[in-house]
Protein backbone atom coordinates (compact mmCIF):
# COMPACT_ATOMS: atom_id res chain seq x y z
CA UNK A 1 0.00 0.00 0.00
CA UNK A 2 1.50 3.43 -0.95
CA UNK A 3 0.74 6.61 0.93
CA UNK A 4 0.84 10.33 -0.25
CA UNK A 5 0.61 13.23 1.99
CA UNK A 6 -0.20 16.64 0.14
CA UNK A 7 0.68 19.56 2.58
CA UNK A 8 -0.20 22.60 1.52
CA UNK A 9 2.56 25.50 2.72
CA UNK A 10 2.03 27.55 5.94
CA UNK A 11 0.81 30.92 6.17
CA UNK A 12 3.35 32.87 4.98
CA UNK A 13 4.50 36.69 5.96
CA UNK A 14 1.98 38.92 3.05
CA UNK A 15 3.61 42.13 5.18
CA UNK A 16 6.92 41.38 3.34
CA UNK A 17 7.34 43.70 0.01
CA UNK A 18 10.28 44.40 -2.54
CA UNK A 19 10.69 40.74 -2.62
CA UNK A 20 9.46 38.02 -5.39
CA UNK A 21 6.71 35.50 -4.69
CA UNK A 22 8.48 32.33 -4.70
CA UNK A 23 10.74 34.35 -1.77
CA UNK A 24 7.72 34.94 0.28
CA UNK A 25 9.08 33.93 3.94
CA UNK A 26 6.28 32.02 6.72
CA UNK A 27 5.11 34.03 8.99
CA UNK A 28 4.92 33.67 12.94
CA UNK A 29 1.69 31.85 12.89
CA UNK A 30 2.84 29.57 9.48
CA UNK A 31 5.52 28.79 11.74
CA UNK A 32 3.51 27.78 14.68
CA UNK A 33 1.15 25.82 12.47
CA UNK A 34 3.49 24.10 11.59
CA UNK A 35 4.72 22.68 14.32
CA UNK A 36 1.47 21.77 15.55
CA UNK A 37 0.39 20.03 12.70
CA UNK A 38 4.04 18.03 12.01
CA UNK A 39 3.90 17.37 15.66
CA UNK A 40 0.31 15.94 14.97
CA UNK A 41 1.29 13.62 12.72
CA UNK A 42 3.93 12.07 15.19
CA UNK A 43 1.25 11.18 17.26
CA UNK A 44 -1.00 9.64 15.09
CA UNK A 45 1.89 7.47 14.30
CA UNK A 46 2.37 8.53 10.82
CA UNK A 47 5.64 8.08 9.59
CA UNK A 48 7.30 9.82 6.24
CA UNK A 49 9.52 8.23 4.42
CA UNK A 50 10.55 10.78 1.91
CA UNK A 51 9.67 14.75 1.84
CA UNK A 52 9.50 16.42 -1.63
CA UNK A 53 9.02 20.54 -1.67
CA UNK A 54 8.41 23.24 -3.67
CA UNK A 55 11.77 25.42 -4.14
CA UNK A 56 9.02 28.16 -2.64
CA UNK A 57 10.89 29.37 0.61
CA UNK A 58 7.34 28.75 2.61
CA UNK A 59 6.91 25.26 1.50
CA UNK A 60 10.33 24.57 1.90
CA UNK A 61 10.31 26.18 5.39
CA UNK A 62 7.09 24.21 6.10
CA UNK A 63 8.69 20.88 4.81
CA UNK A 64 12.22 21.80 6.87
CA UNK A 65 9.50 21.71 9.91
CA UNK A 66 8.02 18.73 9.27
CA UNK A 67 11.59 17.17 8.13
CA UNK A 68 12.91 17.57 11.93
CA UNK A 69 9.73 16.77 13.38
CA UNK A 70 9.80 13.10 11.26
CA UNK A 71 13.76 13.40 12.07
CA UNK A 72 14.99 13.61 8.46
CA UNK A 73 18.44 14.75 7.61
CA UNK A 74 16.97 18.38 5.98
CA UNK A 75 19.55 17.95 3.09
CA UNK A 76 17.74 14.80 2.20
CA UNK A 77 14.43 17.31 1.03
CA UNK A 78 13.79 16.67 -2.25
CA UNK A 79 13.55 20.19 -4.35
CA UNK A 80 11.25 19.62 -6.63
CA UNK A 81 11.28 22.95 -9.64
CA UNK A 82 8.18 22.03 -11.21
CA UNK A 83 5.96 21.90 -7.89
CA UNK A 84 5.67 25.74 -8.20
CA UNK A 85 2.67 26.69 -10.28
CA UNK A 86 1.71 22.97 -10.93
CA UNK A 87 -0.44 21.26 -13.10
CA UNK A 88 -1.84 18.26 -12.62
CA UNK A 89 -0.01 15.84 -14.94
CA UNK A 90 3.62 17.81 -13.19
CA UNK A 91 2.25 15.77 -10.31
CA UNK A 92 1.65 12.85 -12.07
CA UNK A 93 4.87 12.75 -13.69
CA UNK A 94 6.74 13.10 -10.08
CA UNK A 95 4.51 11.13 -8.48
CA UNK A 96 5.20 8.03 -11.55
CA UNK A 97 8.95 8.35 -10.54
CA UNK A 98 9.11 8.05 -6.91
CA UNK A 99 11.21 5.19 -6.05
CA UNK A 100 9.19 2.45 -5.03
CA UNK A 101 11.23 1.21 -2.36
CA UNK A 102 9.05 3.95 -0.44
CA UNK A 103 5.91 3.44 1.21
CA UNK A 104 5.03 6.97 2.63
CA UNK A 105 5.84 10.45 0.92
CA UNK A 106 4.78 13.84 1.75
CA UNK A 107 4.75 16.85 -1.01
CA UNK A 108 5.20 20.48 0.18
CA UNK A 109 3.50 22.54 -2.53
CA UNK A 110 0.62 25.22 -3.25
CA UNK A 111 -2.91 26.02 -3.92
CA UNK A 112 -4.84 25.89 -5.92
CA UNK A 113 -3.54 22.69 -7.15
CA UNK A 114 -2.68 21.17 -3.91
CA UNK A 115 -6.67 21.41 -3.37
CA UNK A 116 -6.76 19.83 -6.87
CA UNK A 117 -4.91 16.96 -6.63
CA UNK A 118 -6.58 15.55 -3.69
CA UNK A 119 -10.10 16.37 -5.73
CA UNK A 120 -7.80 14.43 -8.96
CA UNK A 121 -6.88 11.63 -6.89
CA UNK A 122 -9.39 10.59 -4.54
CA UNK A 123 -12.63 11.46 -7.47
CA UNK A 124 -13.82 13.82 -4.43
CA UNK A 125 -15.46 17.20 -4.40
CA UNK A 126 -13.12 19.84 -4.84
CA UNK A 127 -12.62 21.82 -1.48
CA UNK A 128 -9.89 24.95 -1.16
CA UNK A 129 -7.66 23.57 2.09
CA UNK A 130 -6.13 26.06 4.63
CA UNK A 131 -3.10 26.61 4.85
CA UNK A 132 -0.46 23.88 6.41
CA UNK A 133 -3.65 21.69 5.94
CA UNK A 134 -2.58 17.81 5.40
CA UNK A 135 -4.12 15.38 2.96
CA UNK A 136 -3.41 11.72 3.97
CA UNK A 137 -4.35 9.41 0.70
CA UNK A 138 -3.99 5.91 0.69
CA UNK A 139 -3.71 4.05 -2.77
CA UNK A 140 -3.96 -0.47 -3.14
CA UNK A 141 -1.46 0.14 -5.45
CA UNK A 142 2.08 -1.19 -4.35
CA UNK A 143 3.93 0.89 -7.21
CA UNK A 144 3.89 4.25 -7.65
CA UNK A 145 3.93 4.05 -11.31
CA UNK A 146 0.35 2.23 -11.00
CA UNK A 147 -1.43 5.37 -9.05
CA UNK A 148 -3.38 7.86 -10.83
CA UNK A 149 -6.93 9.83 -10.75
CA UNK A 150 -8.97 7.61 -8.66
CA UNK A 151 -6.73 5.41 -7.14
CA UNK A 152 -6.59 7.10 -3.27
CA UNK A 153 -8.26 6.89 -0.94
CA UNK A 154 -8.87 10.20 1.33
CA UNK A 155 -7.51 8.90 4.95
CA UNK A 156 -7.81 12.03 6.63
CA UNK A 157 -7.42 15.43 6.93
CA UNK A 158 -5.71 17.49 9.36
CA UNK A 159 -6.16 21.25 9.81
CA UNK A 160 -4.13 23.50 12.02
CA UNK A 161 -7.50 25.70 13.55
CA UNK A 162 -8.72 21.97 14.72
CA UNK A 163 -6.18 21.39 16.37
CA UNK A 164 -6.20 24.39 18.98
Amino acid sequence: MKQLILVRHAKSDSSVSGINDIERPLSDRGYKDAQLVSNSLIKENIVIDEIISSPAVRAYSTALIFAATQNIDPSKIVVAKELYEAEPEDYMNLIAGFDESLNSIAIFAHNPAISNMVSFLTGTMPNDLPTCSVSILQAESLLWINVGARKFKLQKQIFPDHLT
